[in-house]
């Protein structure tokens, strides 16, 4: 029974590695598009945590920093199916950003017009609500990975 247990753990841990990075190769990817870029930055001044960075480095800059982060993250994620410390590194990368990013429920335009919380718009509020799962992953894997050290 043991061994059907450690089997589960690890191929939850292997398909969160696959689909974190894989989600955060995707969107690091994206955002060295014009429609991605403005859309993000767009979002980021509505937040005070975030608005100071396209006012210093512009859209496409801001995002382009983006994109290199979270295409970091997902590399050191992958890496870390062989070098768990790197891996730890890069889910710890993700787990930050998915921390700025969750704040966007807070600061951002995410209820539905017309409406109060907890009826968020379908986007960009439903859209960023995804982001807390996403960090519970990172976390789990991050210390899943630490704890292989």
């Amino acid at each position: 029974m043991q061994d059907i247990n450690n089997n589960n753990v690890a191929l939850g841990i292997n398909l969160t590695r696959l689909t974190l990075g894989g989600f955060f190769l995707w969107m690091g990817f994206l955002k060295f598009f014009t429609y991605e870029s403005d859309a993000v930055s767009g979002l980021m001044m509505t937040n005070p945590l975030t608005s100071w960075v396209v006012n210093i480095f512009g859209n496409s800059l801001s995002t382009g920093i983006i994109g290199i982060v979270e295409i970091l993250a997902a590399v050191l994620i992958f890496i870390g199916y062989k070098n768990s410390k790197l891996g730890a590194m890069g889910a710890g990368i993700a787990a930050l950003t998915l921390i700025v990013t969750s704040t966007f429920l807070i600061f951002g335009p995410v209820i539905q017009e017309g409406f109060k919380f907890p009826f968020l718009s379908p986007m960009p509020g439903q859209f960023i609500l995804k982001d807390l799962p996403l960090f519970g992953a990172a976390v789990w894997l991050c210390l899943s990975d630490l704890s292989k050290q």
